[in-house]
C-alpha cells in the first residue's frame, strides 16, 4: 500500500510492485510537501491513515469503506496534525503529532 496524496488515493500494489487497485481518499487535495499522510495496518487487515491537514485519522475497513476514526479521550477528540502512525501487536494505536511534537498511545481499539 502506498499513500498517493496527489491523486487522493491509497494505491494497492502486488508483490512485484504492479498496481492492483486503489482506494479513494477525499480531502487530500493539498499540494503541500509537508505533513503528508502515513499508513499502518492492523492484524485484521484494516488500514489506518493520517489526514494531517484535516486533523483526523481515517480507517479503511477490510471491505474498503473509509470512515473517520473516533479516538478515545473525549467527544470530538482530534489529533493535532497527525503525521506518523503505527499499530502495536496488541492493537494499540500510536500517533505522532507534528504540532507539539508528541507521540500518543491509544488503548486497544479492537483487539486482534
Amino acid at each position: 500500500m502506498v499513500a498517493d496524496a496527489w491523486n487522493e488515493r491509497i494505491q494497492q500494489l502486488d508483490p512485484n510492485g504492479a498496481p492492483r487497485g486503489s482506494i479513494p481518499i477525499t480531502g487530500w487535495e493539498s499540494r503541500s510537501i509537508l505533513d503528508k499522510p502515513y499508513l499502518a495496518a492492523d492484524a485484521r487487515g484494516r488500514i489506518y491513515v493520517t489526514a494531517p491537514e484535516r486533523y483526523e485519522i481515517l480507517v479503511v475497513d477490510v471491505d474498503g469503506q473509509v470512515r473517520p476514526l473516533s479516538l478515545p479521550g473525549g467527544r470530538g477528540r482530534r489529533p493535532a496534525t497527525p503525521t506518523g502512525i503505527d499499530v502495536g501487536a496488541g492493537g494499540e494505536l500510536y500517533v505522532a503529532e507534528s504540532s507539539g511534537g508528541v507521540l500518543r498511545r491509544y488503548s486497544v481499539l479492537d483487539p486482534p
